[in-house]
């Protein structure tokens, strides 16, 4: 908010002589700006001295409002521009700070009035159009408000304020367009103001706009190359993309000028857990870790790479700990119900997979691993595969897997299904097709056929699938 300090040194300059230590106090009551004790005394002592006109009294009226309003004592301050008002009907400086001081005291009412009264004094009044359209927002005249940021913006068209609050208000109408238009208007008019950049980002942020948030953190990057903040947030964000190669570039710009940053060491451990770098993933997530990195994610991706490491013991320990921290974890839940079950501890992978699968009620892979888990452990599975087959209504893989453990489908079928896949994810459905039918001949008794289609699935390759990993260590339990 603009304030108006009221300054009329014309006036007190034309004072007699006579009355010079009461002018001398109100010449420092107007000039003073930063100090408020020093200028609530200049101008009491202007006051209390005597002897000036009634312009001039009432200007210093004014700015002792202005200091009682800096000091928190609103009553006080409405009180002198009660007065000055009394003393001159025409000042505008009193009719505007008075509307600041009703706004502060919450009397949206009056403040209103005396920013309509001071715009009627003077209609090129940019401030009093910007401070009238924040009290019309409060009273809910929204589009009222929009027309005053409109013409306070039209008065001063570098009036950087009005843009900013004139977008924030076209945010809550859900204008979103002409909002950002005004926030990119304000940058160009304040190309140095930061927290401007910051706030059009975060309009890219709610609308889950990707590409806006990288575009913005590429600018904001330009004007302020070591914000540390805004690199990590642009790699976490073409992480997001799958954008790898530009996600790491950032990382390396972080980790060259600190090598133990936290964050940044988590992203990494999770670039090389995507890649397939397990060893490289867990060191980097270990020092993520240790720096501080505790959030349930950090070890939900250590987890993944310890699992798919072959040790499903740490896996398990680290989804433990995303656990602690997210009770609630569907992928952390999935994920050790998915490790137990290797280990041989049906029973103990129920109740993870089944509210895991609450969490996600769409993932089949979890429906399908419950199954087998309950399955194994002497429980009834087939009515909740049945109810999740209902629910999911699936037309394609594993269709055909549903089918056969509910006693309506064939091996053949399954292999068929598998086949059919898109070449890029065959060899993929081929592993899969080979673990499930192996949890079918296994549960069927006939673990000869069993070990046969768990060979097979290892036979794939295809080492960064839970089955490829199960397959192995039913080839274990078995002793093929």
């Amino acid at each position: 908010m603009r304030l108006l300090i009221c300054t009329s040194a014309a006036a007190l300059l034309l004072a007699g002589a006579a009355f010079a230590d009461a002018y001398d106090e109100a010449q420092r009551c107007f000039a003073e700006r930063g100090d408020l004790e020093a200028k609530l005394a200049a101008c009491t002592g202007a006051i209390e001295a005597g002897g000036l006109d009634d312009r001039n009294l009432a200007v210093t009226l004014v700015n002792r409002g202005i200091a009682y309003r800096g000091r928190g004592q609103i009553a006080e301050a409405i009180a002198d521009y009660d007065k000055a008002i009394e003393l001159s009907p025409r000042l505008l400086h009193a009719y505007y700070n008075r509307g600041l001081a009703r706004q502060a005291a919450g009397d949206d009412a009056g403040a209103a009035e005396d920013f309509g009264t001071s715009i009627g004094l003077r209609p090129d009044f940019a401030g009093a159009y910007l401070a009238r359209a924040g009290v019309y927002a409060r009273l809910g005249y929204r589009e009222h408000a929009v027309a005053d940021y409109g013409a306070a913006i039209a008065r001063d068209p570098d009036f950087t304020e009005a843009y900013l609050r004139r977008a924030e208000l076209l945010l809550e109408l859900g204008r979103r367009a002409e909002a950002n238009a005004d926030l990119e208007q304000a940058i160009r008019l304040a190309p140095d103001d930061k927290p401007l950049y910051l706030r059009r980002l975060e309009l890219d942020r709610e609308a889950g706009d990707s590409a806006g948030v990288v575009a913005g953190l590429t600018r904001i990057l330009a004007r302020w190359p070591d914000d540390m903040q805004a690199r990590l947030e642009r790699a976490r964000t073409y992480l997001g993309l799958g954008e790898i190669n530009s996600a790491s570039n950032d990382l390396d710009a972080l980790l060259a000028a600190e090598a133990e940053h936290a964050q940044a060491n988590r992203l990494r451990g999770e670039i090389y857990e995507r890649e397939g770098d397990y060893r490289r993933a867990i060191t980097a997530l270990n020092m993520a870790i240790d720096k501080g990195a505790t959030d349930a994610g950090a070890f939900l991706v250590r987890a993944r790479a310890f699992r798919a490491s072959g040790d499903d013991s740490r896996a398990i320990a680290d989804f433990d700990r995303a656990l602690t921290r997210e009770p609630d974890l569907a992928e952390a839940l999935i994920g050790r119900g998915m490790a137990r079950f290797r280990m041989g501890i049906f029973a103990a992978a129920v109740p993870d997979l089944a509210k895991g699968l609450r969490g996600d009620p769409e993932n089949v892979s979890a429906a399908l691993w419950l199954y087998l888990a309950q399955t194994r452990a002497q429980m009834d599975g087939a009515a909740g595969l049945r109810a999740a087959a209902g629910r999911l209504e699936l037309r394609g893989w594993p269709e055909a897997v549903v089918a056969l453990y509910l006693g309506d489908g064939s091996a053949s079928r399954v292999r068929a299904q598998a086949e059919a896949a898109d070449p890029r994810l065959r060899t993929e459905r081929q592993c899969q097709a080979n673990f499930y039918l192996g949890q079918h001949a296994l549960i069927g008794g006939d673990t000869h056929a069993a070990a046969k289609y768990f060979q097979a699935a290892v036979d794939t390759g295809a080492s960064h699938l839970e089955a490829y990993r199960a397959a192995r260590e039913e080839l274990k339990r078995i002793g093929s």
